[in-house]
């Protein structure tokens, strides 16, 4: 039986959960917080194998909560909840050891097997970070029209969601300098000035 401590501050998000996994035979949650005060008082007298742990919640909220309990050595998978997959968020969680990162909208089997997975040992990432058609049929677009190579593409979306050249190169380990010459080529193919003309660009095609 695997062992699930689930923390969420919506009441009935809990429940939810709770009831799904209510009679399943591999899978019980066997201890529920509200809020991550709550969770780390109790640190040290948790059994469990897998932690469901909501991003959104009030101070600390699920990311403070990641970096304090990887600090006091819990050996917990962490699965990381959240109604919002925004890359930035999707990164940060998978920068600080999280094990996998699920929306809250997944059902009980695809969230059943994210759990099996992370207690296997794997990092379940990926179906968050892979770009969609959508992302892949405008690359094209930009590949042709542009010139644009997969990796300035890849750091035009990340400027796109507003992140610095630090968190770029941290988030596809390159430096700061070549971060640095991939954004002054991408400027230059696409014919722009500054970060503002960047930025109308992105809204005129709908990046």
């Amino acid at each position: 039986m695997i062992n699930v401590v689930l923390v969420d501050d919506h009441r009935l998000f809990v429940e939810g959960v709770a009831a799904l996994f209510s009679e399943d035979k591999m899978i019980t949650i066997s201890s529920t917080y509200s809020n991550g005060r709550e969770l780390l008082a109790d640190i040290d007298f948790i059994q469990a194998d897998v932690l469901l742990l909501d991003i959104k919640m009030g101070q600390p909220d699920g990311i403070e909560i990641l970096d304090r309990i990887k600090c006091h050595g819990v050996r917990w998978k962490v699965i990381m909840l959240s109604t919002f997959t925004e890359y930035r968020t999707v990164m940060a969680c998978k920068q600080r050891g999280a094990h996998a990162f699920v929306a809250k909208h997944i059902g009980k089997d695809d969230l059943t097997r994210v759990i099996h997975r992370v207690v296997a040992g794997e990092i379940v990432f990926d179906d968050l970070l892979a770009p969609s058609q959508a992302d892949s049929d405008r690359f094209q677009y930009f590949q042709r029209q542009y010139k644009i190579t997969p990796r300035e593409w890849e750091i035009m979306v990340l400027i796109k969601q507003q992140l610095t050249n630090q968190d770029i190169s941290e988030a596809l380990n390159l430096s700061i300098y070549t971060v640095e010459t991939h954004r002054k080529n991408i400027m230059k193919k696409l014919d722009l000035r500054n970060a503002l003309a960047l930025h109308h660009f992105f809204q005129l095609h709908d990046l």
